[in-house]
């Protein structure tokens, strides 16, 4: 098959798609529910959640009042909101316009 192997097109991995969905946190970051797809790294989850309850904390002790947090992690838009010590973290890709999160 040597020769032929050349004419043959490879299959190519696709990318994996981006997250979309949302995941829930208590306050010490455990992870309680979450709606995003299963290839999504949870290490990478939880080390967001940690450093959106992080971003809150230091707000609450500098006194400011902070409940909603927007920013974008290279093509994922993220939407963390504070509620009693743990957060409800959204996800979606950047090119979406979902208004619901």
């Amino acid at each position: 098959m040597g020769l032929l192997g050349w004419f043959s097109k490879k299959k190519e991995a696709e990318p994996a798609a981006l997250p979309n969905g949302s995941m829930t946190l208590d306050r010490n970051g455990l992870i309680l529910t979450s709606t995003l797809q299963k290839h999504v790294p949870k290490e990478a989850l939880q080390q967001t959640g940690l450093a959106a309850l992080h971003i809150f904390r230091e707000a609450k002790a500098a006194g400011v009042d902070l409940t909603e947090i927007d920013f974008q992690l290279g093509l994922v838009k993220i939407k963390a909101r504070e509620m009693r010590g743990g957060a409800m973290i959204f996800f979606s890709p950047r090119g979406s316009d979902s208004r619901s999160g």
